[in-house]
């Protein structure tokens, strides 16, 4: 009898058992899945490039309902770190809170890869300002998105993240359904792709939302949107030259 079982095959397993489970024992072992009243819906999405103290920028359309703010983040080097993100404007200086922190090996020189997210950020009425603080000098490659319509109790149902080095990224992550979204946050580093290709192109599917180059570097960002499904679903790209790269996709649960 085998008993591992390796790969998408037992990741698939997993999942429908959780779903399973979450179904037949919801009452017992599980909170319900049920559809709330309102979907996931993306309000805002930017990204950009910033090489020089102090980093921040403009994101420019806040949520109003349930609002979740998530911002992903690569920094250039590893020798400095990230210590802080902070959503700010007139009347708010709200902390986000770190999801996700890896470190993308690449030829050019390993790159942090994060996310990070906020909620109820509903509370800015208006454009505000997202600030990083970081160690020391580097160049900050960012993405930031609104949602409305997140539960702020438990906003990321799940959350997956892959690595290799490849034409064809991609992550797999065991959702729900629901009226949730996924998301997927993407960094490319190292070869020629940050630097000649203007096509990172998400899978079918897909909404693309963040596409940024590191100014004068082989590394590039990423980031897209889909509805989310019950059972096991993935969020790919392709890119035009083999790189290496790093993937992140959570699963945002509606309110």
């Amino acid at each position: 009898m085998q008993l591992f079982l390796s790969g998408m095959k037992s990741a698939s397993l997993i999942c429908a058992l959780f779903l399973l489970l979450g179904g037949v024992f919801g009452g017992l072992l599980f909170t319900p899945l049920v559809s709330a009243l309102q979907p996931v819906t993306v309000v805002w999405a930017e990204d950009g490039s910033d090489g020089t103290a102090p980093y921040s920028w403009t994101h420019d359309v806040p949520p109003t309902v349930n609002g979740f703010l998530l911002v992903g983040l690569m920094l250039d080097r590893v020798t400095e770190k990230i210590v802080s993100v902070t959503a700010v404007d007139g009347t708010n200086t709200l902390p986000l809170t770190p999801h996700a922190r890896y470190i993308l090996t690449d030829p050019a020189g390993d790159s942090h890869h994060q996310l990070w997210y906020l909620t109820n950020a509903q509370r800015f009425t208006s454009a505000f300002n997202i600030v990083v603080v970081i160690s020391g000098p580097a160049t900050l490659t960012f993405g930031s998105a609104t949602f409305n319509n997140v539960d702020p109790a438990s906003p990321i149902l799940s959350s997956s993240t892959a690595t290799a080095t490849s034409t064809t990224p991609s992550v797999s992550l065991c959702g729900t359904g629901a009226d949730n979204l996924a998301w997927d946050f993407l960094t490319v580093g190292g070869g020629t792709d940050g630097l000649t290709s203007p096509n990172r192109v998400p899978n079918a599917g897909q909404t693309p939302r963040w596409d940024e180059l590191q100014p004068g570097a082989p590394r590039a960002i990423a980031g897209s949107s889909k509805p989310s499904v019950s059972g096991m679903m993935t969020l790919g790209w392709t890119l035009d030259t083999s790189e290496p790269w790093r993937q992140t996709a959570v699963e945002l649960n509606n309110a």
